[in-house]
C-alpha cells in the first residue's frame, strides 16, 4: 500500500512550554555566543528549525517519510 496524505498543523507553544528534553537536545545552538553560561532569546526561526528536526527524526525512525510546506501565517 502507498499512503501520502497532507496535513495542515498549526504549532503553538512558548519558551514557558517547552519540555527540557526538547530544550536538552536543541540548547547548545542557543546559548549567547558572548556569555557561554547564558541562554539568549530563541528565535522563531531556531524553534521552526528545532521542530522540523525533532519532526523528521521521529517519523523516520517510525518509517515515515515527511516534507514540509510552509504557510506563513
Amino acid at each position: 500500500m502507498n499512503y501520502r496524505k497532507k496535513f495542515l498543523i498549526q504549532v503553538d507553544t512558548d519558551s514557558e512550554s517547552l519540555d527540557s528534553d526538547f530544550i536538552d537536545a536543541h540548547f547548545e545552538s542557543w546559548i549567547d555566543e558572548n556569555n557561554p553560561s547564558n541562554f539568549r532569546s530563541i528565535s522563531k526561526q531556531e524553534l521552526t528549525k528545532a521542530f522540523q528536526s525533532e519532526c523528521i527524526s521521529w517519523l523516520n525512525d517510525l518509517g515515515i517519510g515527511i516534507e514540509f510546506l510552509w504557510e506563513e501565517s
